[in-house]
């Protein structure tokens, strides 16, 4: 195809946007000038020497960036006129576009079985090898022939230790870097910034520098457009920065990662299959065999030798015990060693400082003292950073989730601790995958509870307790930096809080139940397709859904037990003992004389001794608690004189003095705090006055802030939440009224408070874990699936959430039955027959057509009870139907739904005005679609009765009518098509699917016409287009004006 086909001159037809300076007319690409028979175009808004281009030239730097049509500078889409042959027809008859679809298709078709290719490479090919390596690592190769009877078996298998590997080599080399930059440079193992620049001055000149990867490209750049990239004499080495990620970038990205998996060529993924399989055999017998044998030496020195039945499973329960024991001996040699490392290292430094040696010897030394440093660091690193990682990350997390499972056991009939052995023993990586799942799924649900509870309650009671998350977390850091005592309590508590609360709301509760004979119990039904891998899969997927539903409802959470603190603690009256207020002024508690009043005539007043024990003690609140009250004077006139007093803010607290001090004798050092606690101390003439907080317990602060856990957003200081440590407290918690002491009428009240909280996180257990499980059951016997009660458990929650908010909606909008009877507003005949009619065709015809559709191809079980035939029909159609209206209300078939859940790169949202212009289920979609409006008007009329709101073209003409018309003609044309034949049930859904087919193309008339013609034009294109002419950027105002005139 030519694309060199060029106007006579371009340039001429655009004077206004030519520079005077005949110097700076230049392609942008090239940096060459105009010539005969390649002028210069002005495509897009650029302005100066970078607005003129080469059509040949734009082709090729498109072409070669892969980008779309588009300058990376001003983001005007750059225009081409195509070119035609003269004798093309304006429209090609329909064999021509039948051929050049076929054409098309046939021509996708290597591109089609690469891919398939690929798939099974990597995902059953590549899997079986790598089981069969490591089967044949653990026993011998001839055994492997045996396995191809459990090829199935052996492909999920492989795929877990293919999982295994990439994890694991992953970690490594992060471990590895970690060691290489981030701790070597925390050692001063490595030279100072200076220095290391000036040594790799020294070491490289210019021309290594640039021809280094990070370098070249902005060589060529620098070089292109005129500057020299050479250094002046003196000028400091400039090294190469980590390179940052641009948008751009991820092509590079996905064409690298395309080529990997060698999507684009069968040679490049059979010369890619070939390396990894080489990896993987002697990555698994460095990192599963040597450490295999090992255990296996270790195991066999035991006085012990205990029997576990043998499987045909891959992966067996002793082997892998086998493997963690040759782990655990790994470590200890490496801890031995380490041990003798240091152990060598003072007797020759013993040795040594016993001999008299030279300079040369004390350098020798020094520099092998350095050797021995370095060795049992970078040991010490190893053995304390695996070890901590396994307790932490695994260890803990597993003996969570068995301790779980085996306190739940009494809730399932199907289950019990032989069964739980015997998965154990045929399927080790299943249960291993549970028991982990459920263990970090308890700890992350604990950990987020306790969290916002930390910042819901006063930070007098955990602030200091328990530690929040910290910005810039450095895990490896962290890790190595703290004693090996600290993580020993830290894991210790950990276990400690898990455990206990474990008991407190879960096995109490279930042995409680069961004593009075009201325990749930439940029969597990689980239906997988495809084995052992979608068990592992599913629990995966859940441990994610976890994560994500964790991440974005923690502080909703946090939100849930402020609102019950609040109302609990004030029936109780404990919210100024629990919850956080604002000050509200300062009570006059007392007076008390700076001097001593009893003392002779004549004499110096010292300093009365109470003041002087005050400022003197550790904790002055403590002491003005103790002593405060018999050791003050009050009288009526002093209350009269005194009032209560407001005071103001200074430097984030409410004080009554701007002073820090009460100085009252500078020889003895005797000096009175103005703030002590919840005290505030005022000096007037020679009496010291003493105020204390009264907290604002009638309108507590409202906690926990705004994103107060976004690690990216500062300390406590700038997040608003409680300090830890050394941290600088914010602003609300400098304002912060201190908290009532508990008296012994306070302590039963707050027994009172934990029973109701244990109850009610009982009752929020039970019912959380009940009723979707029920409801997710009654989903699927109503629709006649085969129940798969994790699913069910999803369905139940989202249906049993969406009821609890619409019944949140309705009582937060101060919904009043009195008022809203009162308000009743008498409609028109024509509007309520407007809202009759539509929500008898929404909530009564639509639902009954559409389940009749349904259990035409699903027949019902008639052993199960749901009523009549009809009332099951419009219950199924009835949650079908608005299970589609739901999933349209919250936009799910569109971009932003899925960029919101992080699945879909936000990048593709810039066409998603365009995409979604052209789909018909656009205007479905939102608050604003026809769904969303149907509802609001629907809302407004029964709760506001908004009688003048109706819109009989929103209720009917765009909503209502034309859906249970389409589902009532699905309905009744094949029936009567089918009774006038006397065809069977296969006629019906023969006639069922070409009545939809006809309904969807009347419905997508208009998609459909635009597909027709982009296939009209691609096929025009491939036949008659011999060419491309690049189009010049007209300024819509200069165009304007210019046709004005």
């Amino acid at each position: 195809m030519d694309t060199q086909e060029q106007p006579e001159n371009p340039i001429q037809s655009e004077p206004d946007r030519i520079e005077d300076d005949a110097d700076e007319i230049e392609c942008r690409v090239c940096r060459g000038p105009a010539e005969e028979g390649r002028p210069l175009f002005t495509p897009c808004k650029c302005s100066g020497s970078i607005a003129f281009t080469h059509h040949d030239c734009l082709v090729e730097w498109l072409n070669f960036t892969a980008k779309q049509k588009k300058c990376e500078l001003c983001g005007h889409t750059f225009e081409f006129q195509p070119l035609y042959s003269p004798n093309t027809p304006d429209k090609l008859p329909t064999s021509l576009l039948v051929y050049t679809l076929v054409k098309h298709c046939v021509g996708k078709i290597p591109r089609i079985l690469t891919v398939i290719l690929s798939i099974v490479t990597w995902l059953a090919v590549i899997p079986l090898v790598t089981a069969h390596v490591y089967y044949s690592w653990l026993n011998s190769p001839k055994v492997v022939l045996e396995r191809w009877p459990y090829i199935g078996e052996d492909v999920v298998a492989g795929i877990v230790i293919s999982v295994c590997i990439v994890v694991s080599f992953l970690s490594v080399m992060s471990f590895v870097d970690f060691l290489r930059f981030h701790w070597a440079a925390q050692q001063n193992n490595v030279p100072a910034d200076g220095d290391f620049w000036r040594d790799a001055d020294e070491f490289l000149d210019q021309d290594d520098f640039d021809m280094m990867p990070q370098r070249r490209g902005a060589r060529d750049r620098d070089r292109a457009a005129g500057r020299d990239g050479a250094r002046a004499p003196g000028a400091r080495f400039q090294a190469p920065q980590p390179p940052q990620m641009q948008p751009d970038e991820d092509i590079e990205i996905h064409l690298a990662l395309n080529e990997l998996l060698g999507l684009h060529s069968p040679l490049i993924l059979i010369r890619n299959a070939i390396w990894y399989i080489c990896f993987i055999v002697l990555y698994l017998g460095v990192v599963v065999y040597l450490p295999w044998r090992l255990g296996g030496l270790a195991l066999s020195v035991l006085p012990f030798q205990q029997s576990i039945p043998t499987t045909d499973h891959l992966l067996t329960l002793p082997d892998l015990i086998t493997l963690f024991v040759g782990y655990a001996t790994q470590l200890a040699m490496g801890a031995i060693a380490q041990c003798a490392i240091i152990v060598v290292h003072k007797i020759n430094s013993t040795i040594r400082s016993l001999q008299a040696g030279t300079v040369t010897n004390l350098d020798q030394g020094a520099n092998e003292n350095e050797y021995y440093t370095l060795v049992t660091s970078i040991l010490h690193a190893s053995l304390k950073i695996i070890t901590l990682l396994f307790l932490k990350m695994a260890f803990l997390p597993l003996l969570l989730g068995f301790i779980l499972d085996m306190t739940t056991l009494p809730l399932f009939t199907n289950i019990s601790i032989e069964t739980r052995l015997n998965d154990l023993i045929q399927n080790v990586v299943v249960s291993v995958v549970l028991h982990w799942v459920m263990g970090i799924t308890f700890m992350l649900i604990i950990t987020v509870s306790v969290l916002q509870l930390r910042e819901v309650m006063h930070p007098m009671i955990l602030k200091d307790v328990i530690r929040p998350q910290e910005p810039n977390v450095d895990l490896l850091g962290n890790l190595l930096s703290e004693g090996n005592v600290t993580h020993a309590k830290r894991i210790a508590v950990s276990l400690g809080i898990y455990i206990s609360l474990l008991m407190v709301h879960i096995y109490i509760p279930i042995q409680i139940l069961s004593y009075l004979n009201l325990q749930p119990t439940w029969e597990i039904k689980c239906v997988y397709w495809f084995g052992n891998l979608g068990r592992i899969g599913e629990l995966l997927i859940f441990h994610l859904c976890m994560l994500g539903f964790l991440e974005r409802f923690k502080n909703q959470i946090g939100k849930t037990q402020h609102k019950f603190l609040m109302k609990l603690c004030g029936y109780l009256d404990l919210i100024g003992h629990l919850l956080p207020c604002h000050v509200q002024n300062f009570e006059y508690i007392g007076c008390r004389c700076v001097y001593d009043e009893d003392v002779d005539e004549g004499e110096e007043s010292p300093i009365d001794l109470f003041w002087v024990d005050l400022s003197r003690a550790e904790s002055k609140e403590m002491f003005l608690l103790t002593h405060g009250e018999r050791m003050l004077s009050v009288n009526s006139s002093d209350v009269q004189r005194h009032p209560v007093s407001n005071g103001f803010y200074w430097l984030g607290k409410k004080v009554l003095d701007s002073q820090e001090y009460h100085v009252l004798s500078e020889i003895d050092n005797v000096r009175i705090p103005t703030v002590i606690g919840r005290f505030r101390l005022r000096k007037i003439d020679e009496k010291m006055l003493v105020y204390k907080e009264v907290p604002n317990i009638s309108s507590p602060i409202d906690r926990p802030p705004h994103n107060w856990d976004d690690l990216a957003g500062g300390g406590a200081e700038v997040q608003g939440r409680w300090s830890w440590g050394n941290e600088r407290p914010s602003d609300i918690e400098l304002a912060t009224a201190s908290r009532n002491i508990f008296t012994s009428k306070e302590v039963s009240k707050l027994a009172v408070l934990l029973a109701l909280s244990w109850t009610a996180t009982v009752l929020v257990l039970i019912c959380v874990f009940t009723v979707p499980l029920k409801i997710g059951r009654a989903i699927f016997e109503l629709l006649n699936i085969s129940p798969h009660d994790p699913l069910g458990f999803v369905l139940g929650e989202i249906v049993m959430f969406a009821c609890l908010y619409a019944v949140w909606y309705i009582f937060n909008t101060e919904f009043r039955l009195k008022r809203w009877i009162m308000n009743f507003k008498p409609p028109t005949s024509y509007k309520l027959f407007s809202v009759s009619l539509s929500m008898v065709l929404w909530f009564a015809a639509t639902p009954s057509f559409l389940g009749d559709i349904y259990f035409s191809w699903f027949p019902p079980d008639e052993s199960i009870d749901f009523g009549t035939v009809s009332m099951r029909r419009w219950c199924a159609g009835f949650l079908i139907l608005h299970a589609w209206a739901a999933s349209c209300y919250y936009e799910v078939y569109s971009v932003d739904f899925w960029i919101d859940l992080g699945l879909v790169n936000p990048q593709n949202q810039r066409n998603r005005g365009a995409q979604d212009a052209e789909g018909v289920l656009s205007a479905w979609q939102g608050r604003q679609g026809k769904v969303g409006k149907f509802y609001t008007q629907l809302y407004n009329v029964f709760s506001r009765w908004e009688w003048e709101s109706v819109d009989k073209t929103v209720l009917l003409e765009e909503f209502a009518t034309p859906i249970a018309l389409r589902f009532g003609i699905t309905r009744c044309i094949p029936s009567f098509v089918g009774e006038i034949i006397g065809g069977g049930v296969f006629l019906y859904r023969v006639l069922s699917l070409i009545t939809v087919c006809v309904l969807l193309t009347v419905s997508y008339q208009e998609a459909l016409n635009t597909w027709f013609v982009r296939v009209h034009k691609v096929a025009k294109d491939d036949l008659y287009l011999i060419g491309e002419r690049l189009i010049n950027y007209r300024d819509p105002k200069n165009a304007s004006e210019t046709g004005s005139g």
